[in-house]
């Protein structure tokens, strides 16, 4: 009741005093937590009413309806123009792990694929399972390699038309974390990728977004450093399986 008398309170703290100065707004608009906008004309009610946990504008017209508790915030006059991003998130490699996102300002769970309004900030957590770690993460395609279990990606207009894509690149452990750490360094030039590694390479493979062989390479005996020729391969995003003495791994690569 009391949280109920507050958000009375500082709705007529808004609402009077527009009011009163001859020059009333068109409309109230509220900024729910899953970045909906729901707008209310105030020539189209005359009251409103809170009943339970429920906020409605009642007039001419049906009721507005809405929870208190989905309600981020309250705006009046012509609502500005909110930027709607599509938000999706997966983990890749060949280790195994899990990967959760939320929105920082209203700590509302996101699923893969979940729309979030411009301005808000999306923290990313993984956990990897026993037995694998975290290489690196992909945030739109750029490539991080670090350990870290979070990310945070600030949402703003120019995200609103490519979107947001986070991967979380998760490996098995290789028993050797402890003193020499295998170490993997890819790095592409023209139609040439480099490899090095800090153990010793088998092959590499070159494949197209959905899992198709392109190119193959076989390493010499003992090498740690080796090419793979893309060739005539159409410019774009591709993954890189590399085979050494300890495992697989996988990159992503960008062939322009």
């Amino acid at each position: 009741m009391k949280t109920l008398k507050s958000f009375c309170l500082l709705l007529a703290m808004f609402v009077v005093p527009i009011v009163r100065a001859g020059a009333p707004p068109e409309t109230i608009n509220l900024h729910q937590r899953d970045g909906n906008i729901i707008t209310a004309a105030f020539t189209e009610f005359n009251r409103i009413e809170f009943s339970g946990d429920n906020l409605q504008f009642v007039g001419r017209n049906e009721p507005v309806r809405v929870k208190l508790g989905t309600i981020r915030k309250i705006t009046f006059g012509e609502p500005h123009e909110a930027f709607g991003v599509p938000v999706s998130f997966a983990a890749t490699g060949n280790g195994t792990g899990t990967l959760t996102a939320f929105v920082l300002e209203t700590n509302q769970a996101l699923l893969s694929g979940g729309e979030v309004e411009a301005g808000n900030t999306v923290v990313f957590r993984a956990e990897p399972a026993q037995g694998s770690k975290i290489r690196g993460w992909y945030i739109n395609e750029v490539y991080k390699e670090t350990a870290a279990t979070e990310q945070r990606v600030v949402l703003d207009k120019e995200l609103h038309a490519e979107g947001l894509y986070v991967e979380v690149e998760f490996v098995k452990e290789t028993g050797i974390e402890s003193g020499e750490r295998n170490l993997l360094n890819v790095y592409v030039q023209g139609r040439e990728i480099h490899i090095e590694s800090t153990c010793e390479l088998k092959r590499a493979e070159l494949l197209d977004m959905g899992g198709r062989l392109l190119r193959t390479q076989n390493s010499a005996q003992g090498a740690h450093q080796m090419l793979l020729h893309a060739g005539n391969v159409a410019s774009g995003v591709y993954i890189l399986k590399v085979c050494s003495i300890e495992g697989e791994e996988t990159r992503k690569v960008i062939i322009r």
